[in-house]
């Protein structure tokens, strides 16, 4: 499972490493959703392993692997003026292994969390940037439609502009 989470997690990264500089919206949207489940489903991984290694009862049952050099192996050891190595039990470095690992992809996902959200925000703000020129532009356009209008209206005395020009030129 740890070894899926990990491949499922380059995938992710090498997707978002090729589609750099094109993102969308729906697209980022998709990348964050997608990181989002694999983070939830790591959790959920990491919770299962380490209540398993945690369980000791489990371990009772379970056949307990030694790694021992043979003979030849130390042989060649002490001849070589080294000390023999000490036997190692296979099943405690495989719960080793997997913790690191997990903690590792952890991290990563962490990082790559904090990178998303931003370039969410950046998204954001350009959006936000975006929409206020559409915005001014949408002002500029209403003003010149009203001086136009204004313009071509008649002049009276008894209008709201033509009261509006007395008081502006006394």
């Amino acid at each position: 499972m740890i070894d899926s989470k990990s491949q499922e997690r380059a995938s992710l990264r090498d997707r978002a490493r090729n589609r750099h500089g094109r993102f969308s919206g729906k697209r980022l949207a998709s990348l964050r959703d997608d990181f989002l489940s694999a983070s939830l489903d790591l959790a959920s991984v990491e919770r299962d392993v380490r209540l398993r290694n945690a369980s000791h009862s489990s371990f009772d049952e379970e056949a307990e692997l030694v790694i021992k050099d043979s003979p030849a192996i130390e042989e060649r050891l002490r001849l070589a003026g080294r000390d023999a190595r000490e036997p190692q039990g296979l099943n405690a470095l495989i719960r080793s292994n997997q913790e690191n690992r997990l903690a590792g992809l952890l991290e990563a996902g962490k990082g790559y969390r904090e990178i998303l959200a931003a370039v969410a925000s950046m998204g954001a703000s350009i959006d936000t940037f975006r929409m206020g020129r559409i915005a001014l532009f949408v002002a500029a356009v209403s003003l010149l439609v009203s001086a136009v209008a204004l313009s071509l209206a008649g002049y009276s005395e008894e209008t709201v502009f033509g009261r509006l020009w007395q008081y502006v030129t006394g």
